[in-house]
């Protein structure tokens, strides 16, 4: 039941956050300083495959902390209005799996937001999560 309830809570939260203008979304904060940042600026698909094999920080809603590294950005369906795109993260070695939840995903170039990752299928220990940006014009 409890799952449930927290698939429900996230896949909640990620509607709401579609409905909001990507600038909102992309402003996050300085997990350093604790201050506000904006990240909206040149985030994009060739903006995360620039940073394909860098480590990322993933904060769970219950603090725990943990690094995964960037593999793979794919690309989604092809659309005037959105650019849509996948990154697929590495985390070999560790013990435990992380469960599908929100995260905040840090990194210094793309600053902090969040992101909802799960377990990929394909391979044991990789993670994914889809981007779905209004484009702009």
């Amino acid at each position: 039941m409890s799952q449930r309830r927290e698939f429900m809570i996230s896949t909640a939260v990620a509607g709401a956050a579609l409905l909001l203008p990507r600038a909102v979304l992309a402003i996050g904060w300085n997990p350093e300083t604790g201050g506000a940042q904006s990240v909206s600026a040149g985030l994009s698909r060739d903006t995360f495959k620039a940073l394909i094999n860098e480590s990322f920080r993933f904060t769970s809603q219950s603090g725990m902390v943990t690094r995964l590294q960037l593999v793979e950005v794919w690309d989604g369906p092809s659309s005037k209005l959105l650019e849509q795109f996948g990154l697929v993260f590495s985390r070999p070695g560790a013990s435990g799996l992380l469960p599908a939840a929100l995260y905040t995903m840090h990194h210094p170039e793309t600053g902090a937001m969040v992101a909802h990752i799960e377990p990929a299928s394909a391979e044991p220990d990789s993670y994914s999560a889809c981007f779905n940006w209004i484009k702009k014009t």
